[in-house]
């Protein structure tokens, strides 16, 4: 089972890369001649090679397929599907690394990043619709009941392979796209809207902790009546000795001992 799992996944490979080349060929082609186009002197060269890596890729997915499926199951698979993961995700992965590493470099593919949206979004697309078909399968066969586990745990590999894939691709889509993460909400700030803990703040709209009014505005001072310069006499004398009514000894009345009638 293990053996046409990895040739059915390869075979789907090979497949869905010729697809590939034939759908994004005409394409680039009709682009090329849309008016205001930006002229591409690589885009057939890139063709190919994307078409290459998305065959060497479906290779190494089926060895990687293949393996998940082993180790789902519990090692239930025999021997020569273990060995038939292995041997296509050292193929697949050996020439891809190859592709990726020696060829893409010589393009002008930063450039000119086109074929290689195009190529991720066939994969994105082709991977997460198989994902959803087999996590469904999954499923189904779950509820339903009925069939031994290495038959469910084969969907199980399946959607894990596969959504993994277009997971990768997508990411990747989405940042050659421009799409941003989502905003997290802004914390609290802490020293607004509430008085800290502990009762009312020190220094404004309410007195301080420890008694009274403040010392420096609007009442008087702790330990005192009223202010001692302003608006009231000070502590220790009726009228002010200065000011308002004569001093004693001197005006308004005549002092005693003269003035005003004559001594007697």
């Amino acid at each position: 089972m293990g053996e046409l799992m990895a040739l059915a996944s390869t075979g789907m490979g090979v497949t869905l890369a010729l697809s590939f080349f034939v759908g994004a060929y005409f394409f680039a082609v009709w682009d090329s001649r849309r008016e205001g186009a930006e002229p591409d002197g690589q885009i057939g060269l890139k063709l190919v090679l994307y078409t290459l890596i998305i065959g060497a890729l479906g290779v190494a997915v089926g060895g990687v397929d293949t393996l998940m499926h082993y180790l789902v199951s519990g090692a239930k698979t025999k021997t020569p599907g273990l060995k038939a993961g292995i041997s296509g995700l050292a193929a697949g992965g050996l020439i891809l690394a190859g592709l990726v590493m020696m060829m893409l470099p010589r393009t002008n593919t930063s450039e000119h990043p086109k074929v290689l949206r195009m190529t991720l979004g066939y994969v994105a697309a082709i991977s997460g619709s198989a994902a959803i078909v087999f996590f469904y399968l999954f499923v189904s066969s779950m509820i339903m009941g009925g069939g031994e586990w290495i038959e469910k745990s084969a969907f199980l590999a399946h959607c894990t392979t596969y959504g993994g894939v277009a997971y990768l691709a997508l990411n990747k889509l989405g940042g050659l796209s421009g799409w941003t993460a989502p905003s997290r909400p802004a914390p609290m700030p802490q020293g607004g809207g509430y008085p800290p803990q502990g009762g009312m703040p020190q220094g404004g709209g309410y007195p301080p902790q420890g008694g009274g009014m403040p010392q420096g505005g609007g009442y008087p001072p702790q330990g005192g009546g009223m202010p001692q310069g302003g608006g009231y006499p000070p502590q220790g004398g009726g009228m002010p000795q200065g000011g308002g009514y004569p001093p004693q000894g001197g005006g308004g009345y005549p002092p005693q001992g003269g003035g005003g009638y004559p001594p007697r």
